[in-house]
């Protein structure tokens, strides 16, 4: 009976660590259009992360929410709207490995609204940034366009639609459209 016992908690505890350790979907396992998309949506959180922050020097946020479902009207209001979609868990893991590289955690939320502000000045707390993001829209050329915006506190906000491209095997952006707005 012991030895009985004993198996079936060992094969429960099998179970559950194999359960733990294929959580997380490697990129080469996403369907290759889902593979398109966390590709393209890291590129635009290390640009926006990197460079169109709207501050003069890279602040290095030590801290990112991004917002799970996407907003087209963040970015250009005359570049290609769609519905809001909600982005897979698996493209949200994708896009996190893929920015593992930059000092910041990177967190995903519901909406903007969960992401604690300061009431003061409607900083985000912790000195952190919120990202959202747009669909991407591919064009008839191979590029995309993608809507994206930071959100920094109350007057500290931007946000454009870039223009994305596969060079070299790897996308990356190459420019944006459209209005580009700061506050």
């Amino acid at each position: 009976m012991k030895k009985k016992m004993l198996g079936l908690i060992a094969l429960s505890l099998t179970l559950a660590l194999s359960t733990l350790t294929t959580c997380a979907t490697p990129v080469s396992t996403l369907p290759e259009d889902d593979q398109v998309k966390a590709a393209i949506y890291a590129a635009v959180v290390r640009q926006l992360y990197t460079v169109d922050h709207t501050f003069g020097e890279p602040p290095n946020f030590p801290i990112i929410y991004l917002v799970e479902a996407t907003d087209d009207s963040v970015g250009d209001p005359d570049a290609p709207q769609t519905n809001s979609n909600l982005l897979l868990r698996s493209i949200q893991e994708a896009i996190i490995d893929a920015l593992e590289d930059l000092p910041a955690e990177f967190v995903w939320v519901g909406n903007f609204n969960e992401v604690p502000l300061d009431s003061n000045t409607g900083a985000v707390e912790g000195n952190g940034a919120i990202i959202t993001l747009g669909n991407v829209h591919f064009q008839e050329d191979g590029s995309a366009f993608v809507s994206a915006s930071i959100y920094i506190a109350n007057l500290a906000a931007g946000g454009l639609t870039y223009i994305v491209e596969r060079i070299d095997n790897t996308w990356q952006v190459v420019g944006d459209t459209g209005v580009r707005w700061m506050a």
